[in-house]
């Protein structure tokens, strides 16, 4: 549902790819507990490596390798999937290998063993876009960004030219409700 936010034309800001490129950082083994602090500083690898202007418009997804549990994911009561956040103002995300934890992650909620990528990896980006420096951007009168008020419900399957994926609906202004 992110076509209601549009620019100032008016127009969905996402007419085109977002995705701008991939880069594998080797100059090191990912720490296995990596704390938010080292995966900010890994975002801003990135950004130096892609020669890109931090701001607003741009965020990073940090994504870890089976196996590392990064800011406490896996271990018991950490509650959470991935979030996002902003480091020396870059926005971010921690994306965590989600398989690692299964079921309790998204794995095989809508069609494969791989649903948890999308749908937590599209709840993060939502996010990222609408809150990309939490919590100065949308979050409602709870504290809640835009994807939290409708995770895990409504799960469901969307086939693009690259695929089809499992997603979860975000909230809506338009509709004051879960769309998408």
């Amino acid at each position: 549902m992110t076509s209601q936010y549009t620019g100032k034309g008016g127009h969905p800001v996402f007419g085109t790819s977002v995705l701008k490129g991939v880069w594998v950082d080797n100059g090191a083994n990912a720490p296995s507990q990596a704390t938010a602090g080292q995966i900010g500083g890994e975002a801003q690898r990135g950004l130096t490596h892609f020669k890109a202007t931090k701001g607003h418009n741009i965020s990073m997804i940090v994504v870890s390798p089976h196996g590392v549990h990064p800011d406490g994911f896996g271990t018991p009561n950490h509650g959470w999937c991935a979030w996002h956040d902003s480091f020396n103002g870059l926005p971010f995300t921690n994306m965590p290998y989600v398989l690692d934890l299964g079921s309790s992650c998204g794995a095989s909620s809508v069609r494969s063993r791989l649903d948890g990528f999308s749908i937590v990896a599209g709840h993060e980006y939502s996010e990222a876009v609408t809150d990309p420096m939490p919590a100065s951007g949308w979050v409602d009168s709870r504290g809640e960004e835009n994807a939290d008020k409708c995770a895990w419900m409504h799960l469901h399957a969307i086939t693009l030219a690259t695929g089809t994926f499992a997603v979860q609906p975000t909230w809506s202004n338009k509709i004051h409700g879960c769309a998408g």
